[in-house]
């Protein structure tokens, strides 16, 4: 269903919904970035908070396009994340990047309070961080599509992921840097584009080993490989605005239709 908000009085009354404005990507890394995007340094220091997602992806396009220093913080209590962001900083300089990947191996394992918890603490983290050493560019967090398109059995990790987005807005609204969501399409482990296959997750990992049918098999056709995901991402980062940025292989609209508004079988 859209997402809806009512605002004002009996006789001043308004009603906003959510709608997408596609913006195509630059066929290379733009050499001059929006006002609001950032871009990426060579050599920098960039801290990954997570090991599962895209974490790796971010780690091997930074180090190799970049020559970036990765930091993977893996412990996400609020005291491990300050003290490990303290000694990165102090031993490699200024922190240029925090790109954010919480997502778990198997949606049916999502929590939002889970995910609530651990962008909670990286808050802190970060804000505590920021008042001892220059702020980060840019603080960049996984989300999945499935929060806008669903998907059957999703429920729980269409909402954590709805957290995500939400979390991410609100930050925007006071954060000394940007923060980004990147609502990502289904993503396998190599480049090869031939016979993918889906654990039915938006978002999530494809393997060989399963057979995908339904819905499975319509986010096989969609599955981005490594590189499709590093140069969005570049991409994102410099042509979005802070904020909620959607990234979607298929037409969104035509797939919002599909599996939101598709009607029932006769």
């Amino acid at each position: 269903a859209a997402v809806v908000a009512y605002r004002g009085g009996a006789s001043n009354r308004h009603r906003w919904q959510q709608t997408y404005q596609a913006v195509p990507l630059a066929k290379s890394v733009p050499t001059t970035i929006s006002a609001k995007g950032v871009r990426l340094h060579k050599g920098g220091l960039y801290v990954i908070i997570g090991s599962e997602g895209l974490s790796s992806i971010w780690a091997e396009q930074l180090t190799a396009h970049y020559q970036a220093t990765i930091v993977q913080i893996e412990q996400t209590d609020k005291e491990t994340l300050q003290t490990e962001l303290k000694q990165a900083a102090d031993k490699f300089g200024p922190i240029k990047g925090a790109p954010v990947a919480l997502m778990q191996p198997h949606h049916w394992e999502y929590s939002t309070k889970t995910k609530k918890t651990v962008l909670q603490n990286l808050q802190i983290a970060l804000q505590s961080h920021t008042k001892q050493s220059l702020p980060p560019d840019f603080c960049c967090v996984q989300s999945s599509l499935s929060s806008i398109i669903g998907g059957l059995g999703l429920a729980a990790y269409s909402g954590a992921n709805h957290f995500i987005d939400a979390f991410v807005a609100q930050q925007n609204q006071h954060s000394s840097f940007p923060w980004f969501s990147i609502n990502w399409d289904a993503h396998t482990d190599d480049n090869a584009a031939t016979e993918r296959s889906s654990d039915t997750e938006s978002g999530q990992k494809h393997t060989s080993q399963n057979n995908a049918s339904g819905w499975g098999t319509a986010l096989a056709n969609f599955a981005l490989t490594p590189t499709e995901v590093w140069q969005a991402t570049e991409r994102s980062l410099a042509q979005a605005s802070p904020g909620q940025a959607v990234v979607s292989r298929g037409g969104l609209c035509e797939r919002y239709q599909s599996w939101i508004r598709a009607a029932p079988h006769q």
